[in-house]
């Protein structure tokens, strides 16, 4: 079972992600932005 807890924090980073990515996809993208992106 611990093998899947990375996985789960893997996908939360990636929801995490799609959640910034979707607040800013109406608004200027900003340099915090693209960083947030590439990390």
């Amino acid at each position: 079972m611990r093998t899947k807890q990375p996985n789960i924090a893997i996908i939360s980073t990636d929801q995490f992600r799609a959640d910034s990515v979707g607040l800013t996809a109406g608004s200027p993208v900003t340099t915090r932005d693209l960083n947030q992106v590439a990390d």
